[in-house]
């Protein structure tokens, strides 16, 4: 061997090891890009899975209301709920929740009688809800919540015998439910919902034959229309909201058909049609998607924060993969249609939590957006006393921390 082909090997080897260091620090680095932390803020209901969230501004404050979901674990009588509570940001930017600390009474009880059973985090007795569903709404999970004109909207759903079609609204200015118009496409539990100029779109789920449905229909507050089929059927599904460009468009990940779905579509309101963008799966020779595969799942939880980036970022959490529980976090990139592995979700698994976006200054590290995910179950939800841990406790997240920062 000469000794300028030994040097050439040399500088090569040198250049490959370079390049492979470098590839493995980008890989940590964006991997522990995200942090989740603890805020020992609450939810102040019976713990539970599969509620809803939508969010309204209350005089000049926006808050969250998270309500409805089930917990197995209870007698029959109380294991779905119609109960709302509301939390808003205090002086301090943390999320404190507005409850009575009084008694829970059985939802089926027209006598009102009490419970005894005490409220297990901070042994005081269950709370009664801000804002309870009337009695003529079946308490549900599965549902879907939104808010349109300044009204909380809560529909769908199922109550342990009977999937629902039914929607009710929520006014804050009068702290009260009325029946809004029904919802025309079947009863149907664990659709989606998302919402765009002040026009609601709801679709899929999973009807009572087990039918696992694409239909759409948009709401304007009295009106349904039926819009574009998204074309891939699916159930237990994850919706969002972004801008690209300064045009919004609503988003359906994931969900199951028969598994974990990976096909992932967007919707153009001014069109009434739905783009098919890149699966959820490793399908290239490129290096980017290698990690998808871990992607696809059902049962997550999606959220959006400003971050400080020029365009909007998604985030989607938990859920199950083929592989199984999953506490991976994922941040999506809708300029580019691309997903890339955020900081693990650190809390317990599971699956069916909500999730609200509120802006304050925590911790006096500035005013920006922060989000937060709150309730949630450690499996499906759907016959009395089937076990499973439901969960109460709120996290937040911060994407532009890096995952240690506050453990």
């Amino acid at each position: 061997m000469t000794t300028r082909f030994a040097n050439m090997l040399k500088a090569l080897a040198i250049v490959i090891l370079a390049v492979t260091i470098s590839a493995c620090e980008d890989e940590t680095e964006r991997k522990t890009y995200g942090n989740w932390f603890q805020t020992y803020s609450y939810f102040p209901g019976v713990p539970r899975g599969g509620a809803v969230c939508f969010q309204l501004t209350v005089g000049d404050t926006l808050c969250a209301f998270i309500g409805t979901g089930a917990n197995t674990n209870k007698t029959e009588e109380q294991e779905r709920f119609r109960d709302f509570y509301m939390v808003c940001l205090n002086s301090e930017g943390r999320p404190s929740w507005t409850a009575r600390y009084e008694k829970l009474y059985s939802e089926t009880d027209s006598a009102k009688a009490e419970t005894t059973q005490k409220y297990y985090k901070e042994n005081v007795p269950y709370n009664i809800a801000v804002a309870s569903m009337p009695r003529e709404a079946a308490a549900r999970n599965g549902a879907v919540g939104f808010s349109i004109n300044g009204k909380g909207y809560v529909g769908l759903g199922y109550d342990g015998e009977n999937y629902l079609n039914d929607f009710w609204c929520y006014d804050p200015k009068t702290n009260s439910w009325e029946q809004a118009p029904t919802y025309p496409g079947d009863a149907v539990r664990y659709a989606v919902s998302f919402v765009i100029d002040d026009v609601a779109y709801v679709g899929c789920g999973e009807d009572y034959d087990n039918n696992i449905l694409g239909d759409f229909y948009k709401f304007d507050g009295k009106t349904w229309t039926a819009v574009q089929s998204i074309g891939v059927p699916r159930t237990r599904a994850t919706s969002f909201v972004c801008h690209v460009d300064g045009k919004a468009y609503g988003y359906v990940f994931g969900g199951s058909n028969g598994g974990p779905t990976e096909s992932f579509q967007r919707y153009d309101p001014e069109t009434n049609t739905w783009q098919s963008l890149r699966n959820c799966k490793d399908q290239s020779f490129d290096t980017f998607d290698d990690a998808y595969r871990d992607l696809a799942r059902y049962g997550a939880t999606a959220f959006v924060v400003d971050d400080g980036t020029d365009d909007c970022r998604a985030y989607v959490t938990m859920g199950t993969t083929l592989a199984g529980a999953s506490a991976t976090t994922w941040q999506y990139n809708p300029k580019y249609d691309y997903w890339m592995p955020r900081g693990n979700f650190e809390g317990s698994f599971r699956i069916f939590s909500v999730a609200f976006t509120l802006h304050g200054d925590l911790d006096g590290r500035g005013a920006r957006d922060v989000s937060y995910i709150t309730t949630g179950a450690s499996n499906d939800m759907t016959v009395t006393g089937s076990g499973g841990t439901f969960y109460n406790e709120t996290w937040a997240y911060e994407p532009q921390a890096f995952r240690e920062t506050r453990d």
